[in-house]
């Protein structure tokens, strides 16, 4: 049986959110400059929730081979300076290699804008949208669908938007466990009919996050 591995100590994003914007664009940011916060809904409210807790970061590990232009390899890993409980904090499971979630129904969560140079939510959101195969994203946006990368949307009104980035795309299993199977990493505005998100295919980059776990002080497994 495949034991789920679950990430204690180990956020994974996307590499394009770990670069400053404005005009120095390629300078990355420091681990000092960044914080993990897990148990959050409302970001207004200060009493909605008891297991809010800020973490803060050790290491952070953008793949070698990303292109900005492109959205080439556009994972990254954050390394937590303590782990967090996974009795309190469920975290989604990482897919094994060569997992395909073509015609599966995921989740894609964020606070991102509700509409494209909209206004970001306080309340965190959610919304369904269904994988579809690379040949299927490549009639929309031709060459610019490289290897690592997951479809999945199409429907007008529904899709990540800006702000989102690095935030999770989860699929279920028969038995309700969620994967990790994607990244949200780029598109075309948001929301557009016939238009698809574009994630960073986790199951794609699995050899690759195993290495960097096996690197740098392994990982807990439930």
């Amino acid at each position: 049986m495949w034991r789920y591995p679950s990430l204690a100590e180990w956020v994974v994003t996307a590499s394009h959110c770990i670069f400053t914007d404005g005009p120095n664009q390629d300078q990355a940011i420091t681990p000092s400059q960044i914080s993990v916060v897990l148990g959050e809904h409302d970001r207004i409210s200060t009493t909605e929730t008891q297991i809010r807790k800020q973490f803060f970061v050790e290491k952070i590990i953008t793949h070698p081979g990303y292109v900005r232009a492109t959205f080439k390899d556009d994972i990254a890993l954050l390394k937590l300076s303590t782990k967090a409980d996974l009795n309190i904090y469920t975290p989604a499971c990482l897919p094994p290699t060569g997992t395909s979630f073509v015609g599966k129904t995921g989740t894609v969560y964020g606070w991102g804008t509700t509409s494209s140079g909209g206004q970001v939510s306080n309340k965190l959101l959610k919304v369904n949208q269904d994988v579809v195969s690379i040949a299927t994203c490549k009639t929309v946006f031709y060459n610019s669908i490289l290897d690592g990368m997951l479809c999945a949307g199409g429907v007008l009104g529904k899709d990540s938007c800006q702000g989102d980035s690095g935030g999770p795309f989860t699929v279920p299993d028969a038995t309700n466990i969620h994967s990790l199977a994607g990244v949200v990493s780029w598109g075309d505005g948001c929301a557009k009919a016939g238009s698809y998100g574009i994630y960073a295919d986790v199951a794609y980059y699995n050899a690759w996050l195993q290495e960097q776990f096996a690197a740098n002080g392994g990982i807990t497994l439930t």
